[in-house]
């Protein structure tokens, strides 16, 4: 008996954050979009863009609207409201020239919201995987955003919307040891 794989649907948390830093009426680019699970997250423009059109996985489609590397996207300088990048970043190549080139296509005070593995899930994946990527906690891909250009950059937590300022710097730390992903924002 063969079972079917479950398709995926989109992370709770992931959604509140697009509906809090997507303008409605913007443009987001969803950079390693694979299946394009938040498009309809948003009321804004959505551009799923990936560097392959469809999966080797025959249950797992993907919908790309945009296919090239995300280290040249063929994007015009100052066009995006939002570069949104979901557990994608790790792969690349050269992530701080990913960076760089996400600072470039978008609009002046245009974000960049990125929610990727951290340094000990990154670790466990290369281990399963053998191959060989970045790895970085949240504080170091905060400083990666920066050295971009990024302004203002912001950590930000996938289970709390506002905690006290004192226990933030703990549920942080907790989310580097215990949790998955880092969650990062900033501002061109």
């Amino acid at each position: 008996m063969t079972t079917k794989t479950q398709r995926p649907s989109p992370v709770p948390f992931v959604e509140y954050l697009l509906k809090k830093y997507v303008p409605p009426s913007g443009l987001l680019l969803d950079v390693g979009c694979g299946p394009a699970l938040y498009r309809k997250t948003t009321p804004a423009r959505y551009i799923g863009f990936d560097l392959v059109p469809r999966s080797n996985l025959a249950d797992r489609p993907r919908f790309v609207d945009l296919i090239a590397s995300g280290m040249e996207i063929p994007v015009r300088r100052n066009t995006i409201d939002v570069v949104f990048v979901k557990s994608a970043l790790y792969q690349f190549a050269d992530p701080q020239k990913a960076l760089a080139e996400f600072c470039r296509v978008l609009k002046p005070a245009g974000r960049v919201l990125i929610v990727d593995y951290n340094r000990r899930t990154q670790k466990r994946l290369k281990k399963k995987e053998g191959q060989k990527r970045p790895c970085w906690t949240q504080w170091e891909l905060r400083a990666l955003c920066r050295q971009a250009g990024f302004k203002n950059c912001r950590l930000l937590l996938p289970f709390a919307r506002d905690i006290r300022r004192g226990l933030r710097w703990f549920y942080l730390l907790g989310q580097e040891i215990v949790g998955q992903c880092a969650i990062v924002t900033g501002v061109k």
